[in-house]
């Protein structure tokens, strides 16, 4: 069977593209602004070397796009800086980036807040690093990453502070893990994922809080290759959402949302390779974002990966969702329902199921994701 569908980022990069942790997944204090992070296309810079132009780091605000680094600057002594994650802390815009000196392949990350730059530490050896902010703190939550026997890539979450320093998550008796989404709680922090040992196949979905392992068998004696791959809290209830499949080398995988550890809905039943990505919590109503597989060619057996937003266990009605894209990211406020990601090959925000296109945004994976802030 043809399959075209947009891939799932986090497994795209081992897990480790920027999370959603910065957005505010449910507030209701006034009037607010919509933000989406992500990457616009520079048509200028189209060269031998960026034959489509190179990809410039970016926040859409009221239709309109912004570029990060021209609103920042760049640390002293260096010559660029590329940011890798925003959130929004109490009305100001927070960036984790790299800084780097021409010449050199060796960088440094930073945190920008409040007009100065801190540094933190060197990029090497960590990856996938998403902001967060944890009882009053500012803290990031990623991969340290080793080799292992025939230098294989082996990853173990960790949370680190301002001053670089880092604290290794438990591991159990497991020796590797995929890390998909994180969520904050008040002093309390959680990350989602997936580990495993030597036997790819054999792995548990994996929750973490405050660095704790939990861990969880696929519903039915079930495989799961994913894991977990949202994640949102809402109190003292933790929502996941797990993609698995019944038996070795199945295609055919189906989505189940948990409520505190348990299997309270099955979203999708195994149907090739639907994914969810992104949970966000409006009291009692529970939203998760991702894309569903739609068949668009029975005689050729073609399928597309299409933008689903699901409300409470239910498919909800929104623009192009029987077209080709994906739900990245999700914030409510005031009752309003805000999703970004892809359309197509472009970057999009929904509004209450609305879609409009991001100028600039051209690409798979260019709308990352969407926050809310005065």
């Amino acid at each position: 069977m043809k399959r075209i569908f947009i891939a799932f980022a986090a497994m795209m990069m081992l897990a480790c593209t920027p999370g959603k942790s910065g957005e505010v997944s449910s507030t209701n204090d006034g009037a607010q602004d919509v933000y989406v992070f992500g990457y616009e296309r520079d048509s200028t810079s189209i060269s031998d070397e960026y034959p489509e132009g190179k990809s410039i780091v970016v926040y859409w605000k009221d239709g309109k796009s912004y570029v990060i680094s021209e609103e920042t600057g760049v640390p002293e002594g260096y010559d660029e800086f590329s940011p890798m994650d925003m959130m929004i802390v109490d009305g100001d815009r927070v960036y984790l980036g790299a800084a780097s000196r021409k010449g050199s392949d060796d960088s440094d990350l930073f945190i920008y807040e409040k007009g100065k730059f801190s540094k933190i530490m060197p990029h090497e050896g960590c990856n996938g690093l998403r902001l967060c902010y944890v009882g009053g703190k500012i803290k990031m939550i990623g991969c340290v990453e080793a080799r292992g026997e025939n230098n294989a890539l082996i990853e173990t979450p960790a949370i680190w502070d301002m001053d670089g320093n880092c604290t290794k998550v438990d591991m159990g008796e497991y020796t590797n893990c995929n890390l998909n989404d994180i969520a904050v709680s008040g002093d309390d922090w959680y990350a989602c994922g997936r580990v495993y040992g030597e036997d790819i196949w054999h792995g548990v979905g994996a929750i973490w809080k405050n660095g704790k392992l939990s861990t969880y068998p696929a519903p039915d004696n079930g495989i799961t290759m994913f894991g977990f791959t949202a994640i949102g809290v809402s109190g003292s209830d933790v929502y996941t959402t797990m993609v698995s499949g019944k038996t070795k080398g199945d295609d055919n995988c189906g989505i189940t949302l948990w409520k505190n550890g348990k299997v309270e809905t099955e979203l999708v039943k195994p149907l090739n390779l639907p994914m969810t990505e992104c949970i966000a919590i409006d009291g009692k109503d529970v939203y998760v974002g991702g894309y569903n597989e739609k068949m668009v060619d029975e005689e050729n057996r073609v399928m597309i990966g299409s933008p689903s937003i699901w409300k409470n266990g239910k498919l909800m009605d929104i623009d192009k969702m029987d077209e080709m894209g994906r739900i990245a990211s999700i914030a409510v406020s005031n009752g309003n329902v805000y999703a970004t990601g892809d359309h197509v090959f472009s970057g999009a925000l929904w509004s209450n199921g609305k879609m409009t296109l991001l100028p600039g945004a051209d690409g798979e994976g260019t709308a990352v994701k969407v926050l809310i802030g005065r």
